[in-house]
């Protein structure tokens, strides 16, 4: 499975690219710059963005014009327009009808050039679609003149362009050397749900940015009005909704449409039959079912505007755009897209989406092809066009009572929801909860309606009411088959809940439904329930486990792995296998626990869907990430983003967020600001979940990445720490190193000592070592003896990699100032090899810097010197300018007690006794300035 590049906020994109091009501008003395776009694209925002730049950055004058439509046959309308603001001073541009355009032209450049203003002039023209011929000649004469003169000339027009307008050749000029152009298409899904992060720290799922998209047509400025209309508890559930309910503009408002209502009637009813048919049409029977119609073939007004396009060399006709699609169906009137569908069942054949939309009621021999459709879509595994052929037909029956006999004729309520349940996807169906209500009263139905509820994770599960329906044994084996699956989900929905304490009764209850349930699908009467349950599955015994993974003994574990692998391969064997490998990495099993996470997503890559997919991706990330396989690990989480959008398991996104920052800040190519703004979402999750302290173990890492401890201490403490109970308290291992180094010996010391009782139990060194924390604390209290010691205990440990390479790194630079070199080169080739081969390459720079102080002839002063951490030393800095204490905590925001505890650690590393001694050897040569460290 590839992984996939997070799209960039195509704000800042967009904002970027006007940052470059203004940059670009004044560095070459001028350039031509065309910014074009469907409608409603932001074209115009880009160009005031443009000129404000231009104006506040570099000083240059920015001159504004815009095309007016109903000037577009006046000969020169738009020349008297440009000239008539601040362009030549305001001189008053007049054209007589036999005048020479050349003359013309050429007496507008001497009187732009006359008038230029010194600093540059930023001339911006938007709706350039607009400007009439005659004002086009001109223009064409003069942008190759007055490029690099000091002036900018940017565009901005509507796409797509004419055959032989003023835009075709504008895209033309972009392309020569002094030009440059930025195409601002519709939005992607990617590009929306890259917004939702930017703008609320969360993501949403793929289907509800497609909504969006399609409400919106992809539009920048729509998409933002809807997301500013959210309230902020809307906003803080995005994540959390299956269906969000768009707020875009009306069809009429729809971007997508604004070319198509500018051609004529002909040519509408040719964008009509396209976008009904789909994807395409061939030419010919596109023509034939317009010939139909009785009126004008109005395609090639359709293909010359851009609103159509020809491919497979004109034999099929297809929209310029996949969002005019639904843009055009959802603007139709219901009679008018009746009959056009008439004409393409006629023409095209009888495709059933061509009887659904020609249809005025399901009459028996439609209901019968929706009926033979859908079941053939769900035996071919595609559910959501047996879901999408249901949605229409049900169009067809309008009223309550009609569509409840419908689908009970029908039965594919029934059909659909067994197969989404199949799939883990029944939140397609909660829009269809009161259908469902209305099917006659059974246990099946009954049993549909709790399993399609329990997809709302924004809503409490009904486990009284699971409880009363599982409570005594179903007479026939069909109602022990669903009395089993409704216990099972019970047991899910506790694990994903705030509270489980009655987790061990759950459990139990499903066990005995498990015995009762029939063991050979042979017996149940309605084989659609076979599926359902694995009566011998072990899969509650791994869900005791992975709840109790302190109670776990090696045996049990391996007893429960050895019945969990003979299982046949299936959704019930990959769950199962994600909670044993969640236990092990819970013990620091890393190495076990990525083969059983592999093998389930092995399992889920061969088309099986468990409960937990995010726990199964979570798992086998995470353990990657300990192993020190970052690459892989990334590539893990970045399916993770691709896949798990529709997982029941909604807790493992941030985590999958959480994960992605944490390789980036070790590894480097990230952005970790939106990453970080994602993984806080898990703090609002009220349930636990695979390794919750992973949100906090990210922002720590990140901080000390950044050299930023007090960043590290803010991370490690607060009301979500203190509320987590399924962790190992790695982020207590950063916090240790934070207080050493902020210098807070006494409260570092005090904390190692709590994780030493806790060692191997509720603390494991997986994050760091407790001999490493030690020898930190001992160099800090300069105790050389107890340093080394420790140190030398951290040296010989080489799991989990990246931890003890940091390790090897601090031993190394300890060893430098100890003026042991042989021994300090030793320890930071390991490290950098450790650091190498895992991925964590950002950390390479400080062995590279070390190793070059090595390696480099020093003075004694440049040796002292590079004794010194990056914070000792820009305090130093700060010394040597004469500030304060007071001073250089305000500058640095930390406390006093900080700065005083580094000062100390300055003069004894620099072996002086004052600060004015400090200061002194501090402005001796070869100190840098502060702005290079």
């Amino acid at each position: 499975m590839p992984s996939r590049i997070r799209a960039a906020d195509p704000a800042s994109t967009r904002s970027n690219a006007i940052v470059r091009a203004a940059e670009r501008a004044d560095d070459r003395c001028g350039m031509f710059l065309l910014v074009d776009g469907l409608p409603g694209m932001g074209t115009t925002t880009l160009l005031r963005e443009l000129a404000g730049l231009m104006e506040r950055r570099y000083g240059w004058t920015a001159i504004h014009s815009r095309a007016d439509r109903f000037e577009r046959e006046e000969p020169y309308s738009f020349m008297e327009r440009l000239f008539a603001g601040e362009l030549a001073g305001g001189w008053a541009f007049e054209a007589q009808p036999d005048a020479d355009p050349v003359e013309l032209a050429r007496e507008c450049l001497n009187r732009i050039l006359e008038d230029a203003p010194e600093t540059g002039q930023a001339v911006i023209i938007d709706d350039a679609q607009w400007i009439d011929e005659a004002s086009a000649r001109i223009l064409r004469y003069l942008l190759p003149r007055l490029i690099r003169r000091r002036t900018l000339i940017a565009f901005g027009a509507r796409k797509p362009h004419e055959r032989g307008s003023l835009g075709e050749y504008l895209e033309r000029l972009s392309r020569d050397p002094n030009g440059g152009r930025i195409d601002l298409q519709p939005l992607t899904d990617q590009e929306i749900r890259a917004i939702a992060v930017s703008r609320f720290g969360t993501d949403i799922m793929r289907r509800n940015a497609r909504a969006l998209r399609e409400a919106t047509g992809g539009s920048l400025r729509h998409v933002d009005a809807f997301f500013d209309t959210l309230d902020p508890s809307e906003a803080a559930a995005l994540h959390l909704v299956w269906d969000l309910p768009v707020r875009g503009p009306s069809p009429e408002d729809n971007p997508m449409l604004v070319q198509y209502r500018s051609l004529g009637p002909a040519a509408r009813t040719a964008v009509e039959v396209v976008a009904l048919a789909g994807s395409g049409i061939e030419a010919g029977a596109l023509e034939s079912v317009l010939a139909r119609s009785g009126e004008e073939s109005g395609l090639g007004d359709a293909i010359d505007r851009g609103v159509l396009r020809e491919s497979g060399f004109g034999s099929r006709i297809a929209p310029h755009h996949e969002l005019l699609v639904p843009a055009v169906r959802a603007m139709l009137a219901p009679e008018r897209r009746r009959r056009l569908a008439r004409d393409l069942a006629a023409v095209d054949g009888p495709r059933l989406d061509y009887l659904l939309a020609a249809a005025e009621e399901l009459d028996a021999e439609l209901l019968d092809r929706v009926v033979e459709h859908a079941d053939a879509a769900v035996a071919r595994g595609e559910i959501r066009e047996a879901d999408a052929v249901l949605r229409r037909a049900l169009e067809l029956a309008p009223e309550p009572n009609a569509r409840a006999e419908l689908l009970v004729r029908m039965d594919l309520l029934i059909r659909l929801a067994m197969a989404h349940l199949r799939a883990k996807t029944p939140f397609h169906l909660l829009d269809l909860l009161p259908e469902y209500a209305r099917l006659p009263a059974t246990g099946l139905r009954d049993a549909l309606l709790v399993m399609i509820e329990a997809f709302r994770v924004d809503a409490p599960f009904p486990h009284e009411r699971v409880a009363r329906m599982t409570a005594e044994p179903a007479p026939d084996p069909d109602g022990r088959a669903l009395q089993a699956s409704l216990a099972l989900l019970a047991v899910v929905r506790t694990l994903r809940s705030g509270d489980l304490s009655p987790l061990a009764e759950r459990i139990e209850r499903a066990r005995r439904c498990f015995e009762a349930a029939p063991k050979d699908p042979g017996e149940l009467r309605d084989p659609r329930l076979a599926g359902l349950v694995e009566p011998d599955a072990p899969l509650l015994d791994c869900y005791a486990l992975a709840s109790a993974p302190h109670r776990a003994t090696k045996g049990a574990v391996a007893r429960l792995i050895e019945r969990t692998q003979a299982l046949p391969e299936g959704p019930v064997k990959a769950d199962a296998l994600a909670a044993i490998a969640g236990t092990l990495a819970g013990s620091g099993a890393f190495a076990r626990a990525a083969e059983l996470a592999h093998d389930a997503m092995r399992i889920v890559d061969a088309g099986h869907a468990p409960w937990g997919l995010g726990t199964v991706l979570l798992v086998r990330a995470h353990s990657l990430v300990m192993l020190g396989r970052y690459q892989e690990a990334r590539k893990v989480a970045g399916i993770m983003e691709e896949r798990c959008e529709d997982a029941l398991d909604v807790e493992t996104r941030p985590l999958a967020a959480a994960l992605r920052a944490f390789i980036g800040a070790g590894a480097g190519g990230e952005d970790l600001g939106p990453l970080l703004a994602q993984a806080r979402r898990h703090r609002e999750i009220e349930w636990e979940s695979y390794a919750p302290d992973l949100a906090i173990i990210a922002e720590c890492e990140a901080a000390r990445a950044d050299g930023d401890f007090e960043a590290v201490l803010r991370a490690s403490e607060g009301p979500y720490v203190e509320r987590i109970r399924n962790t190992r308290h790695g982020f207590l291992t950063y916090r240790a190193q934070a207080l050493v180094r902020l210098g807070r010996l006494e409260d570092a010391r005090r904390l190692i000592n709590r994780l030493e009782t806790w060692r191997g139990a509720r603390w494991l060194e997986c994050w760091g070592s407790l001999a490493w924390l030690r020898a930190l604390l001992a160099a800090a209290r300069d105790d050389r003896n107890s340093a080394i010691r420790h140190f030398e205990e951290a040296a010989a440990e080489t799991a989990p990699p990246v931890p003890c390479a940091l390790a090897l790194l601090d031993y190394g630079e300890f060893l430098v100032a100890e003026e042991r070199h042989d021994a300090a080169r030793s320890a930071l080739m390991r490290a950098a090899a450790l650091l190498r081969s895992s991925g964590a390459e950002r950390y390479l720079a400080r062995v590279r810097g070390t190793m070059a102080a090595l390696d480099a002839p020093r003075s004694t002063r440049d040796r002292l010197l590079d004794t010194l951490t990056s914070r000792e030393r820009e305090i130093a800095e700060r010394l040597a300018e004469g500030e304060s204490n007071r001073q250089i905590a305000e500058a640095l925001v930390v406390s006093q007690a900080t700065v005083r505890f580094h000062v100390s650690n300055v003069l004894r590393k620099l072996q002086v006794s004052s600060r004015g001694e400090a200061g002194s050897l501090l402005r001796g040569p070869a100190v840098s300035e502060r702005s290079g460290r």
